[in-house]
């Protein structure tokens, strides 16, 4: 009884600290992604906005 007693107490512990881990490093992943993402996202559209801006300008300038 002792010994299936510890058993059970190493193996649940092993397993929740496991589970704690990874399900810990995968939302920590997960969010400096989403956050590092994010960032780059609106750069890209600010960046993107004056491109279409210039060239939306640039073409009836050709045109005129």
């Amino acid at each position: 009884a002792s010994l299936s007693a510890s058993l059970s107490a190493s193996v649940s512990a092993s397993l929740s600290a496991s589970l704690s881990a990874s399900l810990s490093a995968s939302v920590s992943a997960s969010l400096s992604a989403s956050v590092s993402a994010s960032p780059r996202s609106s750069l890209l559209s600010q960046v993107r906005t004056p491109g279409s801006l210039t060239s939306k300008t640039q073409v009836p300038g050709r045109w005129l």
